[in-house]
């Protein structure tokens, strides 16, 4: 599976290389499109190597945590400035609600790398023109965070082997991007590690999918 997914992307680089060095009368605008394809596989393949290389340290117990307060409106503006230009590119209307001032108490590098991966998801699963909600609600002393999306959902099959390794499922991202089917197994151990609790659901096709973390009063910092 590593080997397929790793040989696609240096294929497409050493052709349009290739390509580019014998063709003759190529413009600008050949440059740029050449070069959009070589970028864009050449970061696949380093995802690729970051989450092999986070699978093995988390595999191993080879990662330490460093637990601090975190504001739900810090995670918004990273959220924001990571992802808008994607957002745009497909039209796609991010909403936030809840408050966001709530605190919750965790390692802020690992937490955000775990949004990083169900925001990055749910872009690319979700048609153009359509939303993504993020909410975050309290329940007692626990800190739940919802995101939920308009894209295609889940199976039942799907729903049963989400968070494995080099999972294969039947949505396929909307905006011809790239996935490896290692992000979410990578969410769910660190939030596994975090003691942090993350469910899926989805009503079936094209009823979107709903992602939520709940954050025990452990973690959580109620000032």
């Amino acid at each position: 599976m590593i080997t397929h997914d790793l040989k696609n992307p240096i294929s497409s680089i050493i052709g349009y290389v290739s390509l580019s060095n014998f063709k003759k009368d190529m413009t600008i605008e050949d440059y740029k499109e050449y070069f959009n394809v070589i970028g864009s596989s050449a970061e696949y393949m380093l995802k690729v190597i970051e989450n092999l290389l986070e699978l093995s340290k988390l595999e191993n117990n080879k990662l330490s945590f460093v637990f601090d307060d975190l504001t739900i409106h810090f995670v918004k503006d990273k959220i924001l400035s990571n992802y808008n230009n994607k957002l745009i590119s497909k039209n796609i209307e991010l909403l936030f609600s809840g408050n966001l001032e709530t605190i919750i108490r965790t390692d802020i590098a690992y937490f955000m790398r775990i949004i990083d991966n169900l925001i990055s998801n749910a872009i690319k699963f979700t048609y153009p023109h359509k939303k993504i909600f993020f909410n975050v609600s309290k329940k007692g002393n626990t800190t739940i965070i919802s995101i939920k999306d308009e894209g295609q959902g889940m199976t039942e099959k799907d729903l049963s082997k989400i968070f494995g390794k080099f999972a294969r499922l039947s949505a396929r991202p909307t905006g011809d991007e790239s996935t490896s089917g290692l992000g979410l197994s990578i969410v769910k151990d660190i939030c596994d590690k975090l003691g942090i609790e993350v469910a899926v659901s989805s009503e079936g096709k094209d009823q979107g999918t709903e992602f939520t973390l709940t954050i025990s009063d452990i973690f959580t910092d109620n000032k």
